[in-house]
Formats: C-alpha cells, structure tokens, sequence
C-alpha cells in the first residue's frame, strides 16, 4: 500500500510541477497548456485503459482537478522552506535553532502533501471496482514512465539524439586484450 501511495505522490507530484504556477505568472501560460494536454490525454485514454465509461473518467479527473491547487500550494511553500533552508546552510555556522524550525516546516509541508495526496487516491480508488484500480495503477505507471522518457529526449535535445549518449555504447573490455586465435602472452 505505501508503494502505491508513493507512485501516486510521484505521479501527483509530476502533474503538480507542471502547472506550478499562478495565472498572473507569465510562465503559467506554456504549463497551463501542458497541464490541459495532460488532461485530454487521460480524458481520452483512462475509458478504454479501465474500461470505465466516460462519466466515471470525469469523475477521475474532476477529484484531481479539486486537489490540484492546494497540491501546487503546498508544494510551492515546501520548495520556498526547502530554498531558505539551503541558503542557510551555505553559511559557515548555520544557526541550530533557525535550520531545526526549518526542518521541521519541510516536514510538515511534506506531510501535508502526503495527506493531501492521499485523500486524493483515496477518492479516486472509490470510484472504481479493484479490477479498475488495478488497472488505473498499471495506467499511472505507464503514463508515468511515458512521461520521463519524454522529458529526458527533450533534456537531450529531443529526436533520436539520446540513443547515442556513451553509456549506451557496447562496453569494450579493458582486462582481458587477447583475442581468438592469438597466442596467449
């Protein structure tokens, strides 16, 4: 149960990043877009994914749209903790007291999240049958995984250009340098 909570604060929490900003940012337009992209894609996709009609998929995105802005809230305000406090350790004698409140405030937020997120899944999951949730988690991890493997051929520089990073180059071995037929040293 606590991977599933935690895969569906991953997901949340990607979603969150996307449109982690306010109408009056200029920036909020491009991830606005994002973020209904997003929606459409599951508007479509979650009926035949679940075989759930369409009304059931409204249901699915109307909670996570009801918890999307204080998810964004709080996460927001758990970054700007989280910013304060890495500034206050880059001092050569962080005060004690000031990064112990600190602390505790990233903690807090981070709980608040985890319930916010919780009562999230927890009202999605009673929509849908077991069978349902089953494959709404499945479609979660896929959606998920989909979604990183895009972000990182866009941080590559998009196209097939992420093929050829030297990691995924066959390895050469460097111990052993004799070959077939060659008489052993």
């Amino acid at each position: 149960m606590r991977r599933i909570v935690l895969l569906l604060a991953m997901l949340v929490g990607l979603a969150g990043w996307l449109p982690g900003a306010q109408a009056s940012d200029p920036a909020a337009a491009p991830r606005d877009r994002a973020t209904e992209k997003l929606r459409e894609l599951k508007r479509r996709q979650l009926g035949p994914a679940l075989k759930v009609d369409q009304p059931t998929v409204d249901r699915l995105l109307e909670v996570e749209r009801q918890y999307q802005p204080a998810n964004q809230r709080v996460a927001r305000e758990m970054a700007a903790e989280w910013g304060r406090l890495q500034r206050l350790m880059k001092q050569p004698a962080p005060p004690e007291g000031e990064v112990r409140a600190l602390m505790e405030s990233v903690r807090q937020k981070r709980r608040e999240l985890l319930i916010l997120r919780q009562r999230q899944f927890d009202e999605q999951m009673a929509l849908l049958t077991p069978v349902q949730q089953a494959r709404y988690l499945n479609y979660l991890m896929k959606l998920r995984k989909q979604l990183a493997r895009e972000a990182r051929q866009l941080k590559s520089g998009g196209g097939e250009r992420w093929f050829w990073r030297p990691w995924s180059q066959p390895e050469v071995p460097t111990t052993n340098t004799q070959h077939k037929g060659e008489p052993r040293k």
